[in-house]
């Protein structure tokens, strides 16, 4: 049997005339933000170049927010998650790992550091009310220490949620201030790096300066566009339905760099997330901020590890891809 040879360039023409017509697009769906360069560049080369963030080296700028922990569920999951960051060599923060205050009994759902690897940044993750709570506990703070030691982590991520334990049926209640709590439990663990973030609603502009005032390692923004915690409390009851519309307010990554830029923020390290949802939007947040930043998301990871690890692997080697060519033909229109 003779065999075909199909010519590419041919087949590619064709291509070109059959979807001429579907791939129209109206002025005003063009991404405003960027200026578009095509003349300064070559295509970019196989790998991006590594840089520091929280003290080790990732050979991209991305970054595997916190999601889950604590369950039968998220034990294979954050496995998953894991692998990833190990194969694309970036940072991972753990879900709430309210669990290990007490006990041991979990400890395998956040036990990935030989997953992940030594070299890689990683974080345990802990709400703002239980950092209240074993503040007060010298036994417990001292147990929940020795816990994420044992994971091998670099530091320990405290999420502050008020709303969402406002709004949530059987949420806590705070006695102190986040800033009074967080600076409470810096006087007595001063060699554990902190990064401090919000869930989903972000920081105002006093709140911001706060934060920044003290000797912390990062900040997550965790702004409002993501996953809203308090919006998923209102889903999961309605005690509190009529005060939903609290769960609307909030601020924007773009809004939270303004505030961020406007304070001394010397040394501190940025995760850039909230309504993160690729590349494109990550690669833009980190031209307008005055840090070093990675790009945190947390929803569209989730996705597609609930896909699988197949389709995880597919999303996030697009988004290197994507952020590589973005970095040598898009500049922000921002920038002044």
């Amino acid at each position: 049997m003779q065999e075909v040879h199909i010519d590419s360039s041919s087949q590619r023409k064709d291509d070109h005339i059959t979807l001429a017509q579907k791939s129209l697009i109206k002025t005003s769906m063009l991404d405003q933000r960027f200026f578009y360069e095509p003349m300064l560049s070559a295509h970019p080369q196989a790998k991006l170049s590594g840089q520091t963030i929280f003290g080790k080296t990732v050979m991209a700028p991305f970054w595997i927010s916190s999601m889950t922990g604590g369950s039968d569920r998220a034990h294979g999951l954050n496995r998953v998650l894991a692998k990833m960051a190990n194969k694309y060599k970036i940072g991972m923060g753990l879900g709430s790992c309210r669990c290990l205050i007490d006990n041991s009994e979990r400890f395998d759902d956040f036990n990935l550091r030989g997953i992940l690897g030594d070299d890689l940044p990683f974080f345990a993750n802990i709400g703002i009310a239980q950092l209240e709570e074993i503040n007060l506990n010298q036994d417990k703070r001292n147990f929940f220490l020795s816990q994420i030691r044992n994971l091998g982590v670099d530091g320990l991520i405290i999420h502050v949620n008020p709303l969402q334990e406002w709004l949530q049926p059987e949420g806590d209640r705070f006695s102190l201030s986040p800033v009074k709590s967080i600076s409470n439990f810096i006087e007595h663990c001063s060699e554990i790096k902190i990064i401090v973030k919000e869930v989903g609603q972000g920081f105002g502009p006093r709140s911001m300066k706060e934060i920044l005032r003290l000797p912390i390692a990062g900040i997550e923004f965790a702004s409002f566009g993501g996953t809203n915690f308090s919006r998923l409390e209102m889903l999961r009851g309605d005690k509190k339905a009529h005060q939903s519309s609290l769960a609307f307010v909030g601020h924007s990554v773009e809004e939270m760099i303004g505030f961020f830029n406007n304070c001394d923020s010397s040394g501190v390290d940025v995760i850039l997330s909230g309504g993160v949802t690729n590349f494109l939007d990550g690669y833009y947040y980190q031209q307008l901020i005055n840090a070093n930043s990675v790009i945190g998301m947390a929803g569209e990871v989730l996705k597609y590890a609930l896909q699988g690890e197949i389709a995880l692997d597919d999303f996030m080697a697009h988004q290197v891809e994507g952020y590589k060519f973005a970095s040598q033909f898009l500049t922000a229109k921002g920038i002044k």
